[in-house]
């Protein structure tokens, strides 16, 4: 099925069905502050000894297998963070309609759809399928929005 907004906040797996529970006097906030407290994820950056794909860059003089760019576009116009939904605060907010119509999001499907899996790097092979990932469900929304479907 499609969401049924096209402003939406992601979630803790553990509380999606929290998130299915009718809102009855701020029970939904009180679960999402709640589940903050009892099982928070903490950022990747403050991960002690983690591994970045900046540390392994594309040797100098050869050219990068993916162009990253439009998808690193797509994700600076439309993704907030920080944000306030139904009274939750500090939430990552997604604009998918606004990716629906940004044309680089489009076109960065197109450059997941042509790459050749034999030129890459162990790190861009590992940028390609995070990205990969990620572009593909959002891009699953993007069709319910553009659909017009909730």
């Amino acid at each position: 099925g499609c969401p049924g907004q096209t402003m939406l906040y992601l979630i803790v797996p553990a509380l999606a069905a929290a998130a299915l529970l009718p809102r009855v006097d701020g029970v939904q906030p009180l679960l999402y502050r709640l589940e903050k407290k009892l099982a928070p994820i903490p950022r990747a950056v403050d991960e002690p000894g983690r591994r970045r794909l900046a540390d392994n860059p594309v040797p100098a003089g050869s050219a990068a297998a993916v162009d990253h760019g439009a998808w690193d576009r797509v994700l600076k116009r439309h993704v907030t963070e920080g944000g306030r939904v139904n009274g939750i605060s500090d939430c990552t907010v997604v604009d998918y309609a606004g990716i629906a119509a940004d044309p680089d999001f489009d076109a960065y499907l197109a450059v997941l759809a042509g790459v050749d899996l034999s030129r890459l790097s162990p790190a861009e092979d590992l940028a390609l399928w995070m990205n990969a990932y990620n572009a593909l469900c959002i891009n699953h929304i993007v069709t319910c929005v553009r659909a017009g479907q909730p």
